[in-house]
């Protein structure tokens, strides 16, 4: 491993205008899981490029950036919705969001930056998100990461470089170990080697996840949880769901960067104007339960170069889980940044962007 600490600092006034999506919420029932999980996912909204200074409240990055027409990937009965960005000759570059949302949530003004440095980029909705197909069954991690595989398929993509948040991250791992050879490297953004101590805080179990050098891993803030675990009503409105959008983002962006709730609210309309809008969190959460076990399995086994990177803000995964999966993966590079959130803060765009040239360069050499 190698531990690269750049505590990137921002300038008061600089990168306010951030853009993520949806975070989760959900609920079981009596059984053995009772559980509201709050997830998330990244996307953020601002720079016209990765280098251009940051937009104005109200500006529209989709509006700015030309979309490919749409593939639909098969993988079994699944059907998984894409689009993707620039040229399909050059490199390719494979976005996967976190928990329960859609592919649109990687803000377009990211995958402009990567189209500008001459790569291909692709981002789809997780099943259960979006315009993907509807799953009833139980699935797990290992099925999410052949949905990606399957997606590279549909464009006939040999190979990718791909980049995960949250539970992306998590998908992004088992590909690397289970997957190698559609693998040329890994981002990993915002993510852990163990969402244990996520969900035991949210059952309000005690046990605590003990790493093989006999550390633990930290719990995710405790006022987010007791949040997260609030009552809410089945029924609720159009306006209540949207509010309740804006402030798992709230949660999600830290204190430490202004939160633009204008933008957010206006993601979260755009998000609600979709007809197939539902909690798909449930599904996703079950399916991270179901592979706690085999996640411990997957980290030996990643041999793709792989970059890591985490905010000190992280809500949800404090800055060790970060420092625990980079000694976990063999040779990767971590680095942490300072005050962002569970979440890709634009001010950070560039930072990520030539890290994953970087990666793109060393393999075509």
């Amino acid at each position: 491993m190698n531990f690269i600490v750049n505590r990137t600092s921002i300038r008061p006034g600089e990168g306010m205008h951030l853009n993520r999506i949806d975070l989760i919420m959900f609920m079981t029932k009596k059984t053995l899981f009772s559980i509201v999980s709050a997830f998330i996912v990244v996307w953020q909204i601002c720079v016209p490029s990765a280098h251009a200074a940051a937009p104005s409240e109200d500006h529209e990055p989709w509006s700015r950036i030309t979309v490919n027409k749409p593939v639909i990937a098969h993988n079994g009965d699944v059907q998984l919705f894409s689009e993707s960005f620039g040229d399909s000759k050059h490199p390719p570059v494979l976005l996967i969001m976190g928990l329960g949302s859609q592919g649109f949530l990687w803000d377009d003004a990211f995958c402009q930056g990567l189209v500008r440095e001459n790569l291909f980029v692709v981002r789809y909705d997780h099943r259960d998100t979006g315009e993907s197909t509807r799953v009833d069954n139980a699935y797990t991690v290992s099925d999410m990461a052949k949905d990606a595989v399957s997606v590279l398929e549909s464009y006939k993509i040999p190979k990718a470089h791909i980049v995960g948040l949250s539970l992306g991250g998590q998908i992004a791992q088992f590909m690397g170990a289970d997957f190698p050879d559609v693998v040329s490297s890994l981002t990993l953004i915002s993510t852990t080697l163990s969402f244990e101590p996520f969900l035991n805080a949210v059952l309000e179990k005690p046990a605590e996840i003990v790493l093989a050098d006999g550390s633990t891993l930290s719990r995710p803030n405790p006022a987010y949880i007791e949040w997260a675990k609030r009552a809410i009503k089945p029924d609720q409105t159009r306006k209540e769901l949207e509010a309740d959008f804006v402030k798992r983002w709230w949660w999600f962006n830290g204190r430490e960067i202004a939160f633009n709730e204008a933008f957010y609210q206006k993601k979260a309309k755009f998000a609600f104007d979709n007809p197939n809008m539902r909690n798909t969190c449930p599904n996703h959460t079950k399916a991270i339960m179901a592979s706690c076990e085999a996640h411990k399995q997957v980290l030996s086994k990643i041999k793709a170069p792989t970059s890591i990177f985490h905010g000190t803000g992280d809500t949800l995964f404090p800055p060790d889980h970060a420092s625990a999966l980079a000694k976990a993966i063999q040779g990767s590079k971590l680095e942490i940044l300072d005050k962002m959130g569970h979440n890709l803060h634009p001010y950070f765009y560039d930072k990520i962007i030539q890290s994953i040239m970087a990666q793109v360069k060393s393999h075509q050499s």
